[in-house]
C-alpha cells in the first residue's frame, strides 16, 4: 500500500527570444557560433515539454546604462554604430582588430536582448517569483571585456547581471560558476579586486597553450587586494577529461568554498563546449553530467540563474541545455550511462595535481581547506607556454579560425551521443510527488517507475527488506542509526557500500559540510550506486545538529537520480540545511581520520581519494591583471 505525502516543485523561469537566430557571421556560413545553437536547444526543450512547466519571462533589451556597469561608453558606442550595418567590408575592418568575434546588422539589438534577459532572470530569482531559471540566449558573453569584443562575445551578460546585483540591489555575496571550456577572462577582470563576487572557472588551459592563451588563467591568479582569494581558476592541462574528473573538482573545491562563502545569488556561465564531441573543448562530459553539476549547485539552496554561453557540438549542446532545465524544474538527473557501463575511474593524475595546486593557493583564505597534511611536498611550479600574454597580433582572422574534428572522430562521437540519448531515461518525474510513502513493500514490481519520486519512505521495513527488493543492484547505504565509533565506511560481499555517519567525528556543522564533500559525495560518485538507502530510525537527529545537517545534505545530494530510500522513519519530510555555518571550527585532524578510516576499510588508495597531502606553499605574490 502506498500513499503520497509531499508534493513540491521548484518554480523555474525560462527566458529566450526567437529573434536571436538572426545573429550570424557575415564572413562565413560555417561559423560554429551559429543560429542553430539557439534553435536546436529551444527545439529540444520544447520536445520534452519543459517550456510548458516553466514561467516564461518576457525578453527585453538592456539599457546603455546597464551595459556600462561593465563596459565603457566607447565600447557601447562602437557596437551601436554598427547597428543595421550590412557593409561586409566595414565589418571586416572593425572585427579584424578583435580576437574571434563578428557582428551583422542584427547583432547589436540581439546583444542588448541577451544582456537584458540575463538581468531580468537574475532579478526574477532574487525576487522569489521563481526559485531558479535558465536563459537560452546569444550572443554569449563571458569573453567580452570593458572595451574589447572577444571570443564570439559582444557584451558580458553574466558579469552585467552580477554587477547589477551588487550595485543596484545591494547584494554582498554573488557566486559566478563558469564551466564553459574556455576561461572567462573578462568575467575575471571585472571582479578581480571585488570580494562581493566570487568567480570560479573550470577551463581547458594546457599550460597556456589553449585559447585565450593567457597567463592569468592559471591557478595562482586568485584575486588582488580585498578580492584576494575570491578568484578561483581550475586549469585543465589535458584534453579528454571525463565526468568523474569534473565531479572531483566540484566536490573538492567548489562546493566547500561555496558553502563557506554563503552566496546570496549563483549565476552560471553555462557553456557546453566541454561536451563529448565538441571540436573546441575536446573533453568528454556527457549531457547528464551537466544535470548532475546543476543539481549540486541547487543543493546550496540559493537563487540560481543559468545563462547559456558556448557549446558547438549541436546535438550535445541541445541535450545538455534540456537536461539542465529538467534538473532546475526538479526532475531527477538522468544516470550517467557511460559511467555505469565503463566503470568510474580515479580522477586523472593531471586533474589531481591541478586540484592540489588550486588548494595550495586557496588554503590561506578559506577555512574549509584547513586540513592536517600527511606529507610535505615542494611548492608547485608554475608553467606558462602560451603566447597571448607575451605578444598579441595586430590583426586577427575573421573567418576559418576555428577547429574541426577529423571526419572519422566526428562520426564516432555522434554515434556515441546517439547511443547515450537512446539509453537515457527521459520520461522521469511524470508524477508531481516528491515523496512516496510505502506502508509495505509487497506488490512493488517496476523499480524503474519508482525513480519519478525523489524519496521513497519505507515506514515498516528494514535495510535488508529494501535490499531484497532491489536485488543485486549496487547500493550505497547511509546508516544514521548505527552507533559505530570508529570505522566510517565498509564494503560487503553483496556489492553494497555502508557509510556510518555516527562513526564520523563531527564536532560542528562545518564538519558535516566538509565530510559530505570530502568523503560521502566522492564515495557516491566513485562507486556510483544504482540505489541509495538511508536508515534514520526513531532517533532521528535534530535538524541543527552536525548529524542532522549531514542527513539533510545526504538526502539532498544523493537523491540526484531519484529513488532515494528512507528506512525506519515513521514520519519524514525533506529538510534544507542552513548555510549560516561558521567554518572556523572545522576539525582538520578528525576529518583526516574519518577519510583515512574509510579509505582503509574500502581498500582505496588514500592519496587518490582525498586532497591531502597538500604541497607546502609559500605565500603567493599577488598577480597584476590588466583590467
Amino acid at each position: 500500500m502506498a500513499s503520497a505525502s509531499v508534493t513540491r516543485r521548484p518554480r523555474t523561469a525560462l527566458v529566450y527570444d526567437e529573434r536571436m537566430q538572426k545573429h550570424a557571421s557575415p564572413f562565413e556560413d560555417s561559423h560554429p557560433e551559429c543560429p542553430e545553437r539557439f534553435s536546436l536547444s529551444l527545439e529540444r526543450v520544447q520536445e520534452y515539454g519543459l517550456d510548458q512547466r516553466c514561467v516564461i519571462l518576457p525578453s527585453r533589451a538592456a539599457t546603455e546604462e546597464e551595459l556600462q556597469l561593465i563596459h565603457s561608453k566607447k565600447h557601447v558606442e562602437l557596437a551601436k554604430s554598427l547597428d543595421g550595418c550590412d557593409d561586409t567590408a566595414r565589418l571586416q575592418e572593425v572585427f579584424c582588430r578583435f580576437n574571434s568575434v563578428y557582428m551583422n546588422k542584427h547583432s547589436y539589438g540581439l546583444a542588448l536582448l541577451a544582456a537584458g534577459c540575463a538581468i531580468d532572470l537574475m532579478k526574477s530569482v532574487l525576487s522569489g517569483e521563481v526559485d531558479n531559471g535558465l536563459a537560452i540566449i546569444r550572443p554569449p558573453g563571458h569573453h567580452a571585456m570593458t572595451e574589447e569584443f572577444c571570443g564570439y562575445c559582444l557584451f558580458n551578460n553574466v558579469a552585467i547581471a552580477a554587477k547589477y546585483a551588487v550595485e543596484k540591489m545591494g547584494l554582498e555575496r554573488v557566486l559566478i560558476v563558469d564551466w564553459d571550456v574556455h576561461h572567462g577572462q573578462a568575467s575575471q577582470y571585472s571582479f578581480y579586486t571585488d570580494p562581493r563576487v566570487l568567480y570560479f572557472s573550470i577551463h581547458r588551459y594546457e599550460e597556456g597553450n589553449f585559447w585565450p592563451e593567457l597567463r592569468e588563467s592559471n591557478w595562482d591568479y586568485i584575486g588582488e587586494g580585498s578580492g584576494t582569494g575570491y578568484n578561483i581558476n581550475v586549469p585543465l592541462n589535458k584534453t579528454g577529461m571525463e565526468n568523474w574528473d569534473y565531479a572531483e573538482i566540484l566536490h573538492q573545491i567548489l562546493l566547500p568554498v561555496a558553502s563557506e562563502f554563503k552566496p546570496q545569488l549563483i549565476l552560471v556561465s553555462s557553456g557546453f563546449d566541454a561536451s563529448l564531441g565538441d571540436p573546441e573543448g575536446e573533453m568528454r562530459l556527457t549531457p547528464a553530467m551537466y544535470a548532475h553539476m546543476t543539481h549540486m549547485l541547487k543543493q546550496l539552496n540559493t537563487p540560481l540563474a543559468v545563462v547559456l554561453e558556448g557549446g558547438y557540438c549541436l546535438p550535445a549542446l541541445a541535450e545538455g541545455v534540456a537536461l539542465v532545465l529538467k534538473t532546475l524544474i526538479g526532475d531527477p538527473c538522468p544516470a550517467m550511462i557511460n559511467n555505469r557501463k565503463n566503470g568510474i575511474r580515479e580522477p586523472n593524475e593531471v586533474i589531481k595535481a591541478t586540484i592540489r595546486h588550486v588548494l595550495c593557493a586557496l588554503k590561506p583564505y578559506w577555512k574549509c581547506f584547513i586540513q592536517d597534511t600527511l606529507d610535505k611536498l615542494p611548492a608547485p611550479a608554475v608553467t606558462y607556454l602560451g603566447r597571448m600574454s607575451i605578444c598579441k597580433p595586430d590583426n586577427y582572422p575573421t573567418k576559418e579560425y576555428h577547429p574541426h574534428l577529423p571526419e572519422e572522430q566526428e562520426r564516432a562521437t555522434l554515434q556515441e551521443q546517439a547511443e547515450l540519448r537512446s539509453e537515457t531515461r527521459l520520461t522521469l518525474a511524470s508524477s508531481q510527488e516528491v515523496v512516496k510513502v510505502f506502508e509495505s513493500l509487497n506488490g512493488i514490481k517496476d523499480l524503474t517507475a519508482l525513480r519519478v519520486h525523489r524519496y521513497l519512505v519505507a515506514k515498516n521495513s528494514t535495510i535488508p527488506d529494501v535490499q531484497a527488493l532491489l536485488g543485486s543492484a549496487c547500493q550505497l547505504i547511509i546508516d544514521f542509526e548505527s552507533h559505530a565509533e570508529a570505522t566510517s565506511a565498509f564494503k560487503r560481499e553483496d556489492n553494497s557500500v555502508f557509510v556510518l555517519p555516527r562513526g564520523l567525528s563531527l564536532t560542528g556543522q562545518a564538519d558535516a559540510y566538509v565530510s559530505m564533500y570530502s568523503l560521502i559525495l566522492p564515495l557516491f560518485y566513485k562507486f556510483y550506486p544504482e540505489w541509495v538507502i538511508t536508515r534514520i530510525g526513531s532517533s532521528m537527529p535534530s535538524s541543527d545538529s552536525p548529524l542532522g545537517v549531514l542527513l539533510s545534505l545526504c538526502c539532498g545530494h544523493l537523491s540526484c537520480e531519484g529513488g532515494l530510500w528512507i528506512v525506519g522513519a515513521k514520519s519524514w519530510h525533506p529538510t534544507t540545511p542552513t548555510l549560516e555555518v561558521d567554518f572556523t571550527g572545522v576539525n582538520a585532524t578528525a576529518l583526516q581520520q574519518n577519510i583515512q578510516n574509510a579509505a582503509e576499510t574500502l581498500n582505496l588508495n588514500i592519496d587518490n581519494f582525498i586532497r591531502d597531502p597538500l604541497p607546502v606553499c609559500p605565500e603567493l605574490p599577488l598577480k597584476q591583471v590588466q583590467i
